[in-house]
């Protein structure tokens, strides 16, 4: 469920291989590329675990929304849709995981 996200939560910073990007960049280099199609949050659930939501602008229940988050070293996206987890693909860096998300939105923006 996307519901997950708690505003509220402190955004902190940890260290982190230089391959990775940071959660800042990754949002940052979302943000700049959404064109203001789609909202970038970052979220610290409460056992302190960071993510990228990339949720779209518009109410349309066919779109995506997109988590990318670390797991096992790993830089992970999930895909989301009405509230289904559909998939789940492992990266080996943040920034393959941030390329892969801007070309699924641009992909959702060509077919609009």
């Amino acid at each position: 469920m996307v519901d997950v996200i708690d505003k509220g939560y402190v955004q902190t910073r940890r260290t982190r291989p230089e391959a990775a990007l940071s959660p800042i960049e990754a949002a940052a280099s979302l943000a700049a590329a959404s064109s203001g199609a789609w909202e970038i949050e970052h979220a610290i659930d409460p056992a302190g675990e960071e993510s990228i939501i990339i949720l779209p602008t518009s109410d349309d229940p066919a779109l995506p929304t997109f988590m990318l988050y670390e797991e096992h070293g790993l830089a992970r996206v999930a895909t989301i849709r009405r509230d289904v987890w559909e998939r789940d693909q492992a990266y080996l860096s943040g920034r393959r995981a941030v390329e892969a998300i801007l070309a699924a939105t641009a992909a959702f923006k060509r077919a609009a």
